[in-house]
């Protein structure tokens, strides 16, 4: 199976290439195919992480070099003895001062390719998915729940997670063996979290396109239990990655304290005299891995969370994939003239002949049988057989049949988007597609039009004319031009309430620092035998100290794991309920890229990122508190370099600081853009392939991705190098690098803070007590409209200008007029979807602005103008609250002619599941998708049984010709 994977050349520019098939499996790996892409670059990084790492074991040998000369220069003068050469110890200072400038060379260059092939992989993986996006087949999309809520899940976290990775793999090369089955329970944790990370973005995706008709039932409050469940679920794998997190932290950085602690007890015990030079070149060694060892845990982190998204990719380029174009063939091809003989046809055809099998996606989940011998079997999927078609040129043709005949599916297989089984199929000329239901992209309505073609004003025009859009176009402010509507620290703590927390912080701060700086001062009174004690309780001595650090540390990390839960948790659930609440005039002008932005990276870097930050950056400042409290206190001149040093890095880190933190920001807004291009191209794959744009659209993705990238030199990177030229190794570089870091990341929390706190809202949903006391309210259904004024936007001029209208209970009346003359807004006013300028709206005399949105659009039903539904079963669709009972839906399904009532029994109310038969409509019956496996039209008849199950007094239907038949009026009626 061929797929497509991409290649960094020499000059790091990107270029296709195959997936390879390792030859030992059965199955292409996407692991192995990444690893070709960037094996050189990304190895030789590693080389040189290797080269550093073991030149900074080395250090500690010149260190007690230069002990052992000091000390023998000390004695040689005490005793009158000839002192070494001072040759030797000018040899062995510039010695380890060369030794730490090639070890910070190394570690630039090795984190420069690390982070680079960060950045790179991701845009390729991107690319990658947006590419197989396109070219998946209708069935491998729906068989495998690729939707577009799914695509951006995983383009915006798993595909950063590869990113993030690939910066940390080489820290993780050290791992011991405990640390390795903590590695296995992490990876484990995050897999079964991803389960639910999926699912609660797949549904917010979901919920966010389909806001209108939300509102309109008044269903923010269901919709929101539905994703704060999967937030739950998702919470409480966090909280036990985040405690063994906690726990791997503080083993990793407490080892070469521990370590220290046995290698130092075992030695005097064994009868060895603790001598100076051996003592700090020790030291030194043990003091010098911790740092890598504190990284060490957020890169194993790092790949667990990495291999658990490289898993989740993967079924994508294992998909089945399409044709990328239709067979088109101006200049009449060998099938046109073999109809003409055949059939008789002129040589004029368009679409010469049409011969073949349509198949299609099973429209129901499989019934299993086992048990139960005379329960209904499973239907075959819906197929369409032997169809004969020919079209001659210049001809309108229509067809026509009931609702699921195949209509619709018959054009899906023309363009290709239904499985064609067998046969041919011949265009004459190039192909226009115009779906059901409209797809527009968030780009001007001129470039909406033209689709990618060359601007020709004469040709523009005269469409323009014919689709009667230029009275809208006058109506517009900036015309054809207007964009269709794209569709810190305080907030952080006050989110995670760190009151309750904080003197439990200050106590393992206190703990940790307080053992940290006492250690090294015990080991000079042990090796001065300072106090008259017994050596054995020097040994317990240091070794309760070291073990006092690791539980100050543990205490740490569960200090801020503590943080992170309640943060995350509180910031995820005020910014949802913000959201859902939201005008809808603020998902007319913000993309859902962007939203989603926000609910999957944001809040993934929330979870996972901003609390090791903090905690590191927490750790590394006491660190070198620490250290100065406790080399002033030897040598109090110190304190003057160390002025000097902090004045150096304070402006350094005001320049970078500021930097990164706008780069960042530049960063996500950029990513907002390319998640809404993505996820806009995923709903009109449809169109895409019909008018043979997938190249196109795949270069615009492109230019999204190099535009981002050309702004995303990744703050870790910029921190990694800043920190390694201006020290070596000290812990001056590391916090800069921290403070940036935690800074940077909180600028998703600022993202997230707005959404929580600063979003518009709409009016109160609650009730007030000047409402109607009666539940039963309305009795009679009376609208009157008095001089309404509705407005798009305060600044736009008025939609509706001063209407008035009475409309009595009971009356039947239909709202007339042209495109965009008012008529949908009328609904919007009446169900508050936009509120009155001026004027008011009375429902049995009762004035609507003074009622709670939720009581009032319970009161009204409607039946909107797109047919969506939700992933679920049909009765989910049909009554999220599980309010009816079953009865009720069946009677509503009847009424909708989805299923017809028996011969014998045709009464409403006694009509049950026994007395219908359904054909493939049943309540438990999978509505995938936006309904996918449903043809239009019976979404559109759900639609209808959805809004007759509400059965309220006021009934609005919006363009109601798609289902008025013969046969419904009744119905409708």
């Amino acid at each position: 199976m061929a797929s497509f994977i991409w290649r960094l050349s020499g000059s790091q520019t990107v270029k296709e290439e195959q997936w390879r098939k390792l030859m030992a499996k059965r199955q292409p790996s996407l692991a192995g195919a990444l690893n070709d892409t960037i094996f050189w670059w990304f190895w030789i990084g590693g080389l040189y992480k290797g080269l550093a790492d073991a030149g900074t074991i080395c250090s500690p040998l010149l260190v007690k070099a230069l002990i052992n000369f000091a000390s023998q220069s000390y004695a040689a003068h005490s005793e009158g003895t000839a002192a070494p050469s001072i040759g030797k110890g000018l040899g062995l200072a510039f010695g380890l001062l060369a030794l730490q400038w090639l070890i910070m060379l190394l570690n630039v260059h090795a984190f420069h390719r690390s982070f680079t092939t960060g950045v790179l992989l991701r845009t390729a993986l991107i690319t990658s998915v947006f590419s197989r996006a396109l070219s998946l087949t209708s069935r491998a999309r729906t068989m495998g729940g690729m939707t577009a809520g799914k695509f951006v899940g995983l383009i915006s976290t798993d595909v950063s997670r590869i990113d993030y990775c690939a910066g940390y793999f080489h820290m993780a090369w050290t791992a011991p063996p405990l640390q390795g089955k903590v590695t296995q329970r992490l990876f484990l944790l995050r897999k079964r979290s991803m389960v639910w990370t999926e699912k609660r973005i797949k549904a917010l995706h979901e919920i966010l396109g389909a806001m209108r008709i939300i509102k309109l039932f008044a269903w923010e409050l269901p919709f929101m239990d539905r994703i704060g469940e999967y937030r739950r679920s998702e919470m409480s794998y966090l909280r036990s990655r985040l405690t063994l997190r906690s726990f791997n932290n503080a083993f990793a950085f407490s080892l070469p304290t521990l370590a220290s602690v046995v290698s130092f007890v075992i030695y005097s015990a064994s009868g060895h005299t603790l001598e100076p030079g051996i003592i700090f070149s020790s030291l030194s060694l043990f003091v010098l891995l911790r740092t890598p060892m504190t990284f060490l845990p957020v890169a194993l982190n790092a790949i667990t969370d990495a291999s658990a998204a490289v898993q989740r990719l993967q079924p994508i380029f294992m998909a089945e994939t399409r044709s990328e174009s239709l067979p088109v063939e101006p200049d009449l091809p060998v099938a046109i003239k073999r109809t003409q003989e055949a059939a008789g046809t002129p040589q004029r055809n368009l679409l010469g002949r049409l011969r073949g099998r349509f198949g299609a996606k099973p429209t129901a989940a499989p019934v299993s049988t086992s048990e139960k011998p005379n329960t209904t079997p499973v239907k075959e999927p819906f197929k369409m057989n032997n169809i004969n078609l020919e079209i001659p040129r210049g001809q309108l043709c229509a067809i026509v049949g009931p609702v699921g005949s195949g209509k619709s599916s018959m054009l899906q297989g023309l363009i290709g988007e239904m499985r064609k089984t067998g046969g041919e199929i011949r265009f004459g000329g190039t192909v226009g597609y115009c779906p059901q239901t409209a797809w527009i992209q968030s780009i001007s309505i001129r470039d909406n039009i033209t689709f990618g073609q060359p601007y020709d004003e004469k040709k523009y025009q005269d469409i323009v004319q014919r689709v009667c859009l230029q009275p809208d176009f006058d109506m517009l402010p900036h015309g054809d031009l207007t964009e269709v509507g794209e569709k810190v620290y305080k907030a952080y703590f006050a989110a995670a309430n760190i009151q309750a927390v904080f003197p439990l912080l200050f106590l393992a701060i206190l703990l940790f620092q307080g053992a940290s700086v006492l250690s090294p001062y015990w080991l000079v009174f042990w090796q001065e035998n300072r106090f008259p004690i017994k050596q054995g309780v020097y040994m317990a001595i240091y070794a309760i100290l070291g073990f006092a650090q690791a539980f100050g540390l543990f205490c740490m990390g569960g200090v801020f794991a503590i943080l992170t839960f309640y943060a995350s948790q509180s910031l995820h659930r005020d910014a949802l309920d913000r959201i859902l609440h939201a005008p809808i005039s603020f998902f007319d002008t913000t993309p859902l890229g962007r939203i989603m932005n926000r609910f999957s990276k944001d809040v993934d870097t929330i979870d996972n990122v901003i609390g090791d930050a903090c905690r590191m950056f927490i750790g590394t400042l006491v660190q070198i508190i620490g250290a100065v409290v406790l080399i002033s206190v030897v040598q109090p001149w110190f304190l003057l370099a160390v002025a000097i040093v902090l004045l150096a890095y304070y402006w350094i880190a005001l320049y970078y600081r500021a930097s990164a933190r706008e780069v960042k920001r530049l960063d996500a807004v950029l990513r907002s853009s390319l998640y809404a291009h993505f996820g806009e191209a995923i709903g009109g794959i449809s169109t895409i392939h019909a008018y043979q744009v997938s190249s196109q659209f795949k270069l615009e993705n492109e230019r999204r991705m190099d535009l981002e990238n050309r702004f995303t030199i990744s703050p870790a990177q910029t921190g990694v190098v800043v920190s390694y030229m201006l020290t070596i190794q000290a812990s001056f570089g590391w916090a800069v690098r921290q403070s940036a870091e935690v800074e940077n990341n909180m600028n998703g929390v600022e993202r997230i803070v707005y959404y929580a706190r600063e979003v518009e809202q709409e009016a109160s949903h609650d009730s007030n007590p000047s409402e109607p006391g009666s539940s039963a309210w309305p009795i009679t259904g009376q609208i009157e409209l008095r001089d309404a004024i509705v407005r798009y936007r305060p600044e736009l001029p008025p939609v509706l200008n001063g209407l008035s209208l009475s409309v009595r209970g009971g009356e039947h009346v239909g709202i007339v007029g042209r495109t965009g003359a008012g008529k949908s807004t009328v609904t919007q006013a009446l169900f508050r979807m936009m509120e009155l300028s001026s004027g008011a709206i009375l429902i049995d005399g009762v004035d609507i602005s003074k009622l709670g949105l939720r009581k009032l659009r319970s009161a009204l039903t409607i039946i909107p103008q797109d047919p969506l539904l939700f992933s679920g079963t049909l009765r989910y669709n049909l009554d999220p609250f599980s309010t009816y009972d079953d009865a009720r839906l069946w009677d509503a399904l009847k009424r909708a002619h989805l299923v017809e009532p028996s011969k014998s029994n045709s009464s409403i109310e006694k009509t049950s599941e026994n007395d219908l038969y359904s054909g493939r409509f049943t309540l438990d019956m999978e509505i995938q998708d936006e309904g996918s496996n449903l043809s239009v039209g019976e979404r559109s008849l759900v639609s209808l049984a959805r809004a007759l199950v509400r059965d309220t007094r006021l009934f609005s239907w919006m363009k109601p010709r798609r289902l008025l038949t013969t046969r419904r009026t009744g119905t409708s009626s």
